[in-house]
């Protein structure tokens, strides 16, 4: 599964912007910038992110870069992009890039999750994504809104990881199901992914301690 495509690949540039109030970059801004600089990219067109982990929040925009060993400064995360047929897969890392960002976008979280339904005694969630927002904003929203619902107190719940099972392309238009399967002490929990019966994917979110 962890075969690499010879030769060098080229580093990533996320040009990406600020969401609303928030003064550090969002997850699904990463995932969606990557997504497309995966699109755009010759060598790598074919490819899809499979999974992404973050480990530290930043206000700078974000380089993706393909090295062997794992980089000595400047990690915020990593990820693994899979081929079209799924029988290929790498390892990438996100870094800091140290340049400063200079747009900010409006967004509306309670007019994504507008339309959406959540049963917080069975610990779920239908979303239905509306045509201005993707995907992963959706998913990101609706998982932050039902873990708030489900524990509110102790500090602010934050996007930690996505691991894949189809990519995200395939669900556009499609309403997505939220089911949490894990919380432990209300400060980790995991949520899978569903649309349509079919499984997507595990995201977990996790408590920033205030």
């Amino acid at each position: 599964m962890n075969q690499r495509i010879p030769g060098k690949l080229p580093k990533l540039s996320l040009d990406l912007p600020f969401r609303g109030d928030r003064n550090y970059v969002t997850g699904a801004d990463v995932f969606d910038h990557l997504e497309r600089e995966l699109r755009q990219s010759h060598d790598l067109s074919a490819w899809s992110l499979s999974e992404i982990v973050f480990l530290h929040k930043t206000c700078n925009n974000i380089n993706a870069c393909f090295d062997d060993t794992k980089p000595e400064s400047g990690l915020l995360g990593s990820f693994r992009i899979i081929s079209a047929n799924r029988d290929r897969e790498m390892r990438g890392w996100l870094i800091d890039s140290g340049s400063t960002i200079s747009r900010v976008l409006p967004f509306d979280e309670k007019a994504l999750l507008r339309t959406s339904y959540f049963d917080i005694e069975m610990k779920k969630a239908r979303i239905a994504v509306p045509s201005e927002y993707t995907s992963i904003q959706a998913i990101v929203a609706g998982t932050k809104e039902l873990c708030e619902s489900l524990a509110p107190e102790g500090g602010k719940w934050i996007f930690g990881s996505l691991r894949l099972e189809a990519a995200l392309s395939t669900l556009h238009g499609w309403e997505i199901s939220l089911s949490l399967t894990r919380m432990v002490m209300n400060r980790f929990a995991s949520i899978e992914i569903s649309s349509d019966t079919q499984p997507i994917g595990t995201i977990q979110f996790i408590k920033e301690v205030t």
